[in-house]
């Protein structure tokens, strides 16, 4: 009647005369609509229940249902299972129950926590153990477990979903190595390691530290230089900090500390570490003790100046004593009239001669080394090292405006020994040139004249110690002056076209000035 439409059931009898022929039909019709829609709900409910295992088994959680009794029985578990090497049907066939497959270290463990949780009232809970597979794999599994009671609140199962963690597990455990190592390492370092927040604040000092302070991490944790040194350290420490963090540059440079047994000298490096999760910059600090260090410097350079201080008197002694010697040979000479006299009066006049330079040897090779590497003018230095060289007649050559080395002062010694070298030994020498050119990224600058040059059975052994005509340490002196700053030389001159010296110059030793080069 209003016009709603159903489902009916309709069930029909017809009823027949004696000659079988049909009089009237008797019908039922039942209304079925409520069945029809519950049968479609549940075919609804299937599909989707279909759906939900199919997701499930696609995915990387394995869904189990377990009894609460002994070992945990498996009720059900989805098919995805075999991701842990077993088969859905083997679990839940009670042939093999779920603690069986529990790796034996964990399962008196995760027992105990289960039965705390049940007798807490929790109605859910979370664990991670280790599954073994039956060829023996082991897998850690993340373990979320709902509490399933009955009506009186009696334990009757538990769902739960099971995630294999391992490559997480593997991953956590080789960053906690690494975080061990790195420890380790600051720690076993033998320098001084702390960083500091932009409170000034300490947030990690190394195991050096605490060792050369005698103080524990924890008595630097939290606090600033002010609550650690006095008032006017304190304050030159943290405006270096502030520097820092104010520039955001490098910063190396020498400080004293005061400590208990007293003054320590460090070199110390201080930089940013730029924060990479969102928080705040670190100041970060490395500092070598130089205590130790400083302190045998200072005791060498206190020996070395009382052996040059012997060494001047003495060679000053003998200096006086070689002029009275070599005044006496003279006059004593004079009243000779042997020729063979004479001739040992003149050898004994060339040996106190001799003796003489190598006291001026002596005298210059004490100073060598003891001062600090500066930047050299190559034009300036070699102008300075020929001063008072008898260079009368001969053309010198040098054209290297704004070029500088960093050498030991003493460089301009260099081109001295090697202009007196040109000087005795080249014969017919008229001309003197230096020149420049880059080889990669070295410089070398070439000496060269137009002497009678080396042998070639020589050349190799000109810088010795003591070789050569004269008092064989001309050259000899000339690479130990290069050596101190790591530049090399070698003869690569033709006899007979004069000598060709060639200086190698290391990247970052040599430079231009005003713009030249």
């Amino acid at each position: 009647e209003d016009g709603i439409k159903v489902h009916a059931d309709v069930s029909a009898v017809v009823v027949k005369d004696q000659l079988r022929k049909p009089l009237y039909m008797i019908g039922i019709v039942r209304d079925v609509t409520d069945q029809v829609r519950h049968e479609a709900e549940l075919e609804e409910a299937l599909k989707d229940k279909r759906q939900l295992v199919s997701i499930i088994n696609q995915s990387p959680a394995v869904a189990f249902l377990w009894r609460a009794a002994p070992g945990w029985p498996v009720e059900y578990v989805s098919e995805n299972v075999w991701q842990f090497g077993y088969d859905a049907g083997e679990l839940t066939s009670d042939v093999v129950d779920f603690a069986s497959i529990v790796h034996p270290d964990d399962l008196e463990r995760i027992a105990t926590e289960v039965q705390t949780y049940v007798k807490d009232g929790r109605s859910e809970f979370e664990q991670e153990y280790r599954l073994v597979s039956p060829d023996g794999k082991v897998h850690w599994v993340y373990d979320r477990t709902l509490v399933v009671r009955d009506r009186t609140g009696v334990v009757d199962s538990y769902q739960g979903v099971v995630v294999d963690i391992t490559d997480r597990k593997d991953a956590l455990e080789r960053l906690s190595r690494t975080e061990r190592q790195l420890k380790m390492f600051m720690d076993m370092s033998p320098v001084v390691k702390f960083m500091k927040d932009r409170n000034g604040r300490y947030v990690y000092v190394n195991k050096t530290h605490t060792d050369i302070f005698g103080m524990t991490a924890a008595e630097w944790i939290g606090k600033t230089d002010r609550e650690l040194f006095p008032p006017e350290v304190a304050e030159r420490l943290m405006a270096t900090d502030r520097n820092v963090f104010e520039s955001g540059k490098f910063h190396a440079f020498l400080e004293v500390i005061p400590r208990e047994d007293g003054l320590r000298e460090f070199l110390t490096y201080r930089f940013l570490v730029p924060s990479i999760t969102g928080g705040e910059d670190l100041l970060a600090g490395v500092a070598i003790d130089l205590t130790e260090e400083r302190r045998y410097e200072r005791a060498l350079k206190t020996a070395n100046e009382k052996l040059n201080l012997l060494g001047s008197m003495t060679r000053h002694d003998i200096t006086n004593q070689l002029a009275i010697l070599a005044g006496w040979l003279d006059i004593t000479r004079d009243d000779v009239k042997d020729p063979v006299i004479i001739k040992r009066f003149d050898d004994m006049k060339t040996a106190a001669d001799t003796i003489q330079r190598l006291l001026m040897f002596t005298s210059e090779y004490q100073d060598l080394g003891m001062q600090e590497p500066v930047w050299v003018s190559v034009d300036q230095a070699f102008s300075n090292g020929v001063l008072g060289l008898q260079l009368e007649g001969v053309q010198v050559e040098v054209d290297l405006p704004g070029l500088e080395i960093y050498a030991d002062p003493m460089f301009e010694r260099v081109f001295r020994n090697l202009a007196d070298n040109s000087i005795r030994h080249g014969e017919k020498l008229s001309r003197i040139k230096i020149t420049q050119r880059s080889e990669g990224n070295e410089l070398i600058l070439t000496y060269e004249d137009d002497g009678v040059g080396v042998p070639e059975g020589i050349k190799g052994r000109i810088f010795e110690k003591g070789f050569g005509k004269h008092t064989g340490f001309g050259l000899f002196m000339v690479r130990q002056v290069l050596d101190l700053t790591g530049l090399s030389i070698q003869e690569t001159g033709t006899q007979g076209s004069g000598v060709r010296f060639e200086i190698r110059v290391p990247e970052g030793g040599y430079r231009y000035s005003a713009g030249k080069g």
